[in-house]
C-alpha cells in the first residue's frame, strides 16, 4: 500500500522547491501534498478476492506527506462514529479534527516534528498491511461457513485499525506539544524566572 500513494505525499522533498523544509511559503512549483488538502485517496481492487474484501479504499485526511492511509473495506456495513462527524471547529471526538491537529502542530517545527510523525505513520501502515493479510485470510475461512460472521469480521477490523491510529495520532499530538513546550520554555528562558 505504501508504494501506492508515494505519488499523493510527494512535495520534492529532497530538493530546493519543498516548501515546507525549507520554510518558503512562496515556492512557485505547486507540490501534490498541500497543508490545505482535506484528504486524499487511493482505491485497491484484487479480482481474484470477493468483492467485500477484494475492494479497500485508502483514506488519509488532511496533508498526505504527514497524514495516514487507513484501509476501509467495500464490505465494511458500520463506520465508525469518529469518521461519522465533524465539524468546521476543532473538537476532540472528530478523526478529522484529530488528524488536522496534530499536522497543523508538525508545520510548527517542520524539520524535527514531520519526521516524527511520518515515521510513526509509516509503522502503523507496514503492521495494518499485516494485518490486513491476515483478515484477507480469515474472511475466506469464514465465508464458506458464515457469510454474516465473515462481513463481522471486516467490521472489527475496521474498527480496531481506526480506534488504534486514532489513539496514535492522540500519542504524537501530545508528544509534539510536549516538545513544543519545552522548546519555548529553553527559547524564553528569562533570568529570575
Amino acid at each position: 500500500m505504501i508504494d501506492r500513494v508515494a505519488g499523493l505525499r510527494n512535495r520534492f522533498e529532497g530538493t530546493k522547491h519543498d516548501p515546507y523544509t525549507s520554510e518558503n511559503p512562496k515556492e512557485k512549483y505547486r507540490l501534490i501534498s498541500v497543508f490545505r488538502s482535506m484528504q486524499s485517496h487511493t482505491l485497491q481492487v484484487q479480482p481474484k478476492l470477493p468483492q467485500a474484501i477484494g475492494e479497500v479504499q485508502y483514506v488519509a485526511w488532511g496533508m498526505a506527506s504527514i497524514g495516514v492511509y487507513i484501509p476501509f473495506y467495500q464490505g465494511m456495513t458500520k463506520i465508525p462514529e469518529n469518521y461519522k462527524i465533524g465539524a468546521s471547529t476543532a473538537d476532540n471526538q472528530s478523526a478529522n479534527r484529530k488528524f488536522r491537529k496534530l499536522q497543523s502542530l508538525t508545520r510548527t517545527n517542520w524539520k524535527i516534528f514531520s519526521l516524527i510523525v511520518i515515521k510513526a505513520y509509516h509503522q502503523f501502515e507496514v503492521e495494518t498491511t499485516v494485518q490486513q493479510r491476515q483478515l484477507e485470510k480469515a474472511y475466506l475461512v469464514m465465508y464458506k461457513k458464515n457469510p454474516n460472521k465473515a462481513r463481522m469480521l471486516i467490521n472489527q477490523f475496521e474498527q480496531k485499525i481506526t480506534d488504534k491510529v486514532l489513539v496514535l495520532t492522540d500519542k504524537l499530538t501530545n508528544e509534539l506539544f510536549t516538545k513544543l513546550t519545552h522548546n519555548m520554555d529553553v527559547t524564553y528562558k528569562f533570568a529570575g524566572a
